[in-house]
C-alpha cells in the first residue's frame, strides 16, 4: 500500500516530535518556559491576560501531543504485530490462525483464547 506524501510527512514529524518530547531537554525547556512565565508575573501584575497565556499553553500542548504520540504508538504497534506474525509463520508448530488475529472481530479472538 503506497503511503501518501502527507502520511509520510506526518509520520516523520510525529516520530521526531515523539523522540524530542521524551528527552531531558524537552523537560528542561518546559520548566524554563514556566519559570519565565512565573518571573514575568509581577511585571504584568499577574493580569488576566498573563494567566490566559499559561492556560492556553496548558490546553493546547497536551491536545496536540495526544495526536502525535498516538500516531507513533500506532506505528510501533503495527511493527511489533508484523514481527510477531513473521515469527508465527517461521515456526513450524505455531498456530497459523493467530497470524493477523488483531484484524479479526472480538468474538473470533475470544474463541481463539
Amino acid at each position: 500500500m503506497a503511503e501518501s506524501i502527507m502520511h509520510k510527512k506526518f509520520r516523520v514529524f510525529s516520530e521526531r516530535i515523539s523522540e524530542m518530547s521524551g528527552s531531558p531537554v524537552a523537560f528542561a525547556v518546559s520548566v524554563g518556559i514556566f519559570l519565565v512565565w512565573l518571573a514575568t508575573g509581577p511585571y504584568f501584575d499577574w493580569s488576566e491576560t498573563h494567566h490566559k497565556v499559561l492556560d492556553m499553553m496548558l490546553a493546547l500542548m497536551p491536545f496536540w501531543m495526544v495526536f502525535i504520540l498516538q500516531a507513533t504508538q500506532n506505528r510501533d504497534s503495527e511493527i511489533v504485530e508484523a514481527k510477531l506474525d513473521e515469527l508465527l509463520i517461521a515456526i513450524k508448530d505455531a498456530r497459523e490462525d493467530l497470524v493477523g488475529i488483531q484484524r479479526h472481530p472480538e468474538k473470533e479472538v475470544e474463541i481463539v483464547r
